[in-house]
C-alpha cells in the first residue's frame, strides 16, 4: 500500500520474507526507540530467534517504509493459547516504535495495524494482546480500542537480606520479617483458583520455544518444573542479584514453596525471588511490592479483532493466568 504523498510505503510480511536490510533497519529502530529499557543492542541472531520462536516459526511484520527506509513498525508474534475449552492463536504485540521524526502521525499506525490486523484474521488470529509502555498505553486505548486486561503485580521473598544494608538498618529488619512470613504462613490464596480459563501452553510441545523466546533455564523434576532467570539489576537503591520466577506447574501451594526451598539451597548467590502475576486476590501472603517502589507498570491490554469469537469474558482479569512467560519484558 502507497501514499504517494509523503512517499510512504506500508507492507506486512513474515519473517521469513524480510530481507537482510530490513532486519537491520528494525534492529536499528528497536535499539534507538528501546535504548533505555535494554542492556545492550540486539542483533540480527537474536531477532530470528525472537520472532521465530512460536508455535508457527514466523511473526508478521507490518513496516511503513519513507523512500525504503523504515520508520515505523508494528509486530505481532502468534502464540498458542487454551481459551475455555478451545486451543487458539493470539498474537503478541511487541515493539512497536516510529522513527522520532515521523511520532506525531498517529494515522500512519492506525494504517499498518489495520493491515497487520487484516493479514492476522485471514490466519485465524481474532485476538491480539500486549504491554505498551506507558507512552503507548494512553495512545493504543485512547485511539485504537485496545481494552486493559489485567495489572501484573511484582510479588516479592527476601533469600539472603544480610550481605547488604538496604536503605537502613530497619528496612533490613521488616525484609526479614518478610521473609519469615512468607515462608511459614499460607499462601493458599494466590492459588485458589487453579483453573484459570485463559492461559498460555508454554509447557510440552512449546517448551523449546519458551525457553528461546524467553531466554529462560528450565528446571524439570518429579515434583514440579518452573522457568527461571537470574538477573543483576537495582532494587531497593541497590544492587543485587534477583531470581524471576517465569512460570511453573503445577499451579499449587506447595509447588511453589517447593520451588523456593529448591532455590534456596541451589543458589547461593540469589538475593531476591520475584514473581510477577496479575492475581487479583485482596490480601494475598506473597508481598506485594507497592506501585510507588516500581519503576515500570506492566499493564496488559488486548483487541478483539474480528466479533463473533469472543465476548467481554476475555476482558476479564479473573479468567486469565498471566506472568512473564507471557510477554518480553525481562
Amino acid at each position: 500500500m502507497n501514499d504517494i504523498s509523503n512517499n510512504l510505503h506500508f507492507s506486512v510480511k513474515l519473517t521469513s520474507e524480510l530481507d537482510d536490510l530490513e532486519i537491520d533497519q528494525l534492529n536499528s529502530l528497536y535499539n534507538q526507540t528501546f535504548q533505555q529499557f535494554i542492556d545492550r543492542s540486539r542483533n540480527s541472531e537474536e531477532f530470528k530467534t525472537k520472532f521465530i520462536s512460536n508455535v508457527l516459526k514466523y511473526s508478521f511484520h507490518g513496516l511503513i517504509k519513507q523512500n525504503e527506509k523504515i520508520i515505523g513498525t508494528y509486530q505481532i508474534i502468534p502464540n498458542k493459547f487454551k481459551y475455555f475449552d478451545k486451543e487458539l492463536l493470539f498474537g503478541l504485540s511487541v515493539d512497536t516504535a516510529v522513527d522520532e521524526k515521523h511520532r506525531g502521525e498517529l494515522s500512519n499506525l492506525e494504517t499498518i495495524f489495520n493491515l497487520v490486523h487484516e493479514r492476522l484474521i485471514k490466519e485465524k488470529i481474532y485476538f491480539v494482546y500486549g504491554v505498551p509502555n506507558s507512552r503507548f498505553y494512553k495512545v493504543n486505548k485512547k485511539l485504537f480500542g485496545w481494552k486493559d486486561i489485567g495489572l501484573l503485580k511484582y510479588f516479592v521473598i527476601p533469600i539472603r537480606i544480610n550481605k547488604k544494608n538496604y536503605i537502613s538498618p530497619l528496612m533490613n529488619f521488616i525484609f526479614s520479617t518478610i521473609n519469615f512470613l512468607t515462608l511459614k504462613a499460607s499462601i493458599k490464596k494466590i492459588f485458589r483458583d487453579n483453573n484459570k480459563k485463559i492461559f498460555q501452553l508454554r509447557f510440552g510441545k512449546e517448551e523449546e520455544n519458551f525457553k528461546n523466546f524467553n531466554k529462560v533455564n528450565i528446571i524439570n523434576n518429579d515434583n514440579f518444573r518452573f522457568a527461571y532467570k537470574i538477573k543483576s539489576e537495582n532494587k531497593f537503591y541497590t544492587r543485587v542479584k534477583v531470581l524471576y520466577i517465569f512460570d511453573f506447574l503445577p499451579m499449587t501451594k506447595e509447588t511453589f514453596l517447593n520451588i523456593v526451598s529448591f532455590c534456596k539451597k541451589n543458589f547461593s548467590d540469589i538475593e531476591f525471588i520475584m514473581y510477577l502475576s496479575n492475581n487479583s486476590e485482596k490480601k494475598i501472603n506473597l508481598h506485594q511490592i507497592p506501585i510507588m517502589f516500581l519503576k515500570d507498570e506492566f499493564i496488559a491490554t488486548g483487541k478483539i479483532l474480528e466479533k463473533g469469537h469472543f465476548n467481554e469474558d476475555i476482558f476479564k482479569d479473573k479468567n486469565w493466568n498471566i506472568n512473564l512467560s507471557n510477554f518480553d519484558v525481562k
